[in-house]
């Protein structure tokens, strides 16, 4: 079994609320209407309070691969299951989209921090697939 700690994965929801906040402080000094400005506003702070709660809740996020390359989250004490719907290698990250009945998850794991060898595998069990 490849266990994936919450420590070495990093979360895509953040890269997600960093662009909402530039998007958001863009849009204040745009030329448009007022109101529009409002709704844009309105609508992006919302969203980014969705990434924000999304980030909260995956802030002890645990993956777990067993023998038979099937994914799990661990969240909370609670197993759920997840099925691996995209990846994408780069040089040395892997960026990674699972996704489950209750639960969907993106991140990215890097060889750095989790080790030439476990990055290897997690590579390897992916592309068994």
């Amino acid at each position: 079994m490849l266990i994936i700690k919450h420590n070495e994965i990093f979360d895509l929801n953040k890269v997600g609320l960093v662009a909402t906040l530039i998007i958001a402080v863009f849009a204040m000094f745009y030329p448009v209407l007022m109101g529009i400005k409002l709704l844009i506003e309105l609508f992006l702070g919302v969203y980014g309070y969705y990434l924000f709660t999304q980030i909260h809740l995956n802030k002890s996020l645990s993956v777990y691969i067993n023998s038979e390359n099937q994914w799990f989250s661990e969240i909370d004490k609670e197993m759920i299951p997840l099925e691996l719907k995209d990846y994408w290698l780069q040089t040395d990250r892997l960026f990674i989209w699972l996704k489950g009945s209750k639960k969907s998850v993106s991140f990215v794991v890097s060889r750095s921090i989790i080790g030439a060898q476990k990055f290897s595998q997690l590579k390897t069990k992916i592309q068994a697939l």
